[in-house]
């Protein structure tokens, strides 16, 4: 167990570090946060390391181990704090694509009320903090609804409503069931760009009559005509591929936006059917028709940081977060924050970055973990 000793102090993540140390034949582990409390500990056999660490192996190798080690499953629990912890490539995790769906599914929000209602219509709809649909609406004290997600992370940095300006605790949050029950009767009765909550039941030959009925409209130029036919087809069929028409036709109409949107519903279906090259294609897509959205670009980022495209990834969450750093807005600050971990993610080496990210966090115990982490990375 030399190696583990000399490792002693190595494995350090964004906002955590993990400790070796032997203890009667056994190894402790331990992680701590970056002001070095205790936040987990357990015990695991020392002969579960010497498989997979002897003496022999090369110090700078014990990070590989000890990844594969966790990855084994040896305790369940490891699994996520392997997550938290190592900064690993693709080859040595599955790649996960829930990150990226569920911010197509953000993005898809962002997007729905632009194309969906007027501007003086909106704001029935859309969460104060967010400007996005709600789709877990909470209510507070106040009377005010929010997106669940949004207002519970503003509590945990601000501890008040954004709103009134007043004290309020995530307790004093309900569900508002009634904006949920509207907002999914909206999703499939109003909104401009049809999506798979159309589909009604599988019936391939009607759907396919459908589809080039309207694909006839389409070579001919009515592109109203062609449209409600693909909208009618969506109600037998849920495969991309015939969703394809729709983003196509609104592109063909000049509609950007919709088609914009249709390409990031195209996206997420696509990585519902594990086509995944095929969903950065849309995602890439639907960002070129709304260039100035710099939100199109956050899906995009976390594709390429799951994939193990770390220049690209870099490039574009810096690019998010300097654009949303700009604006000074709560909801924006909190994106920027979340695009410049990000960036520190797949490259830890720039210390500007630390510096910016430093610069908006308002709490000084997470203002100074950021520094203390780019002390850690940097004395390597």
């Amino acid at each position: 167990m030399a190696n583990i000793s000399r490792c002693f102090e190595q494995f350090h993540g964004f906002n955590n570090s993990m400790f070796f140390q032997e203890k009667k034949g056994k190894v402790e582990v331990t992680i701590c946060d970056m002001a070095s409390k205790v936040i987990y500990s357990s015990e695991v056999p020392n002969d579960i390391f010497n498989e997979i660490a002897p003496d022999k192996e090369d110090v700078k190798d014990i990070k590989a181990k000890i990844s594969k080690f966790l990855n084994m499953g040896y305790k369940p629990q490891f699994d996520e704090i392997r997550k938290r912890i190592f900064l690993v490539s693709p080859t040595e995790r599955k790649i996960d694509y829930s990150s990226i769906k569920k911010s197509i599914d953000n993005t898809i929000a962002f997007m729905e009320p632009q194309v969906s209602f007027e501007p003086s219509e909106s704001s029935h709809y859309t969460c104060p903090i967010t400007h996005m649909l709600l789709k877990d609406p909470v209510v507070d004290i106040h009377g005010h609804t929010f997106e669940r997600e949004a207002i519970e992370r503003c509590l945990d940095l601000y501890k008040m409503c954004p709103l009134e300006r007043k004290p309020m605790d995530k307790k004093d949050l309900k569900p508002n069931y009634f904006a949920a029950q509207t907002m999914e009767r909206l999703r499939k009765t109003q909104f401009a760009v049809p999506a798979r909550n159309a589909f009604e039941g599988r019936n391939e030959k009607l759907a396919k009559t459908l589809l080039d009925q309207g694909f006839v409209f389409e070579q001919v130029g009515k592109h109203d005509e062609a449209l409600d036919f693909y909208r009618k087809a969506l109600k037998y069929t849920n495969q991309a591929k015939d969703y394809l028409y729709i983003p196509v036709i609104f592109e063909k109409m000049k509609e950007n936006q919709s088609a914009c949107l249709a390409y990031l519903y195209l996206a997420k279906y696509q990585i519902e059917e594990n086509n995944y090259e095929k969903a950065l294609e849309s995602l890439i897509k639907a960002r070129d028709l709304q260039s100035h959205d710099i939100e199109l670009n956050n899906p995009i980022a976390l594709f390429h940081k799951e994939t193990g495209r770390n220049k690209e990834a870099f490039d574009l969450f810096m690019q998010i977060g300097d654009r949303f750093a700009k604006t000074g807005e709560k909801m924006a600050l909190m994106s920027a924050i979340d695009a410049y971990k990000n960036a520190i993610s797949v490259n830890p080496d720039i210390y500007e970055v630390y510096l910016r990210l430093a610069d908006l966090i308002q709490d000084k115990q997470q203002k100074a973990n950021v520094f203390l982490t780019a002390a850690n990375h940097f004395m390597k």
